[in-house]
């Protein structure tokens, strides 16, 4: 029986001097780019096509690394992760080839040091007044950070300067129903001190597309340490499903690009399918996620 094609030979980027940490697809003024950080807390910007880099940008200190790169979505802008938990969002490059303006358009700092990447949902550059959001880990154990990124008024030409994205909710995942009541807040108010009922450290984020516009009702699906995974709806108290997929810490999310369904994968070597079913059977919005698959010991 005749095979495929082959896979084509790989192309190695050649440009940092220290170990890559992070690796995505990014559209920058219109061209497909690949965004690198490293352990020194360089970023790079790829051209695809060339192969070469457009731009090299200093955003963290080597003791904080660049965890992550990725885009804001309401304006387009670069946003960088350190793991020190600070993310920063970058003005307008002045070229092509030119990396973003310093200093950084807007800071926030997640007071953690931790792996976990950022992640964002919501947001249109080509509409202004669209809302956006961003996850991060918070400070406190097992806690989840959502915050709204403010739209800006401000002239990339005049101003570089932009208030940070402010907290909406910090979603604490209790080790048991049974803490549930008093390790979880969806309020924007200081988070309670931490406690030992929880599931260890975030280890992944990844917002799950929904076709509601309201950013109240946005799902979120968060990985934990403990080796449990959750989905959440950011205005609820506790998780909308939660199960213990992974024998380890459970490291990784990707969720489809129409919210039915996501990998997770842990520590354990498993890869764990899921989909996610809406329910309609009564006037509250409930979900119900199966495994469908698992591939690994």
């Amino acid at each position: 029986e005749a095979m495929g094609n082959p896979a084509p030979d790989p192309v190695v980027l050649r440009g940092h001097g220290a170990d890559v940490q992070s690796v995505s697809f990014a559209t920058i003024d219109g061209q497909p780019c690949v965004l690198s950080g490293d352990s020194n807390g360089d970023v790079v910007a790829w051209d695809v096509r060339t192969r070469r880099p457009r731009w090299r940008l200093p955003a963290h200190t080597p003791s904080s690394g660049a965890l992550h790169v990725g885009i804001e979505p309401s304006s387009g802008h670069i946003m960088t992760q350190g793991r020190d938990g600070t993310l920063k969002c970058w003005g307008t490059a002045h070229g092509p080839h030119e990396p973003p303006r310093a200093p950084p358009r807007w800071t926030l700092n997640a007071g953690s040091y931790h792996y976990c990447n950022f992640t964002t949902s919501g947001g249109d550059a080509s509409s202004p007044g669209a809302p956006a959001l961003v996850a991060v880990a918070a400070e406190i154990q097992s806690g989840v950070d959502i915050c709204e990124i403010k739209n800006s008024s401000i002239d990339d030409e005049t101003s570089t300067l932009t208030a940070p994205p402010s907290r909406v909710a910090t979603l604490i995942a209790a080790a048991d129903a049974t803490h549930a009541d008093k390790t979880t807040t969806t309020s924007s108010e200081s988070p309670p001190a931490a406690t030992e009922d929880r599931l260890g450290t975030v280890m992944a984020l990844a917002f799950i597309p929904n076709e509601d516009e309201d950013p109240s009702t946005s799902m979120l699906a968060a990985a934990y340490e403990e080796g449990t995974v959750c989905v959440w709806r950011i205005d609820s108290s506790t998780p909308m499903w939660r199960a213990r997929v992974h024998g380890e810490a459970a490291t990784c999310l990707a969720v489809d690009a129409v919210g039915k369904g996501f990998v997770s994968g842990g520590a354990d070597g498993r890869c764990v399918r899921h989909r996610i079913i809406a329910s309609d059977a009564s006037d509250e919005f409930s979900i119900k996620v199966s495994v469908i698959g698992t591939h690994g010991p």
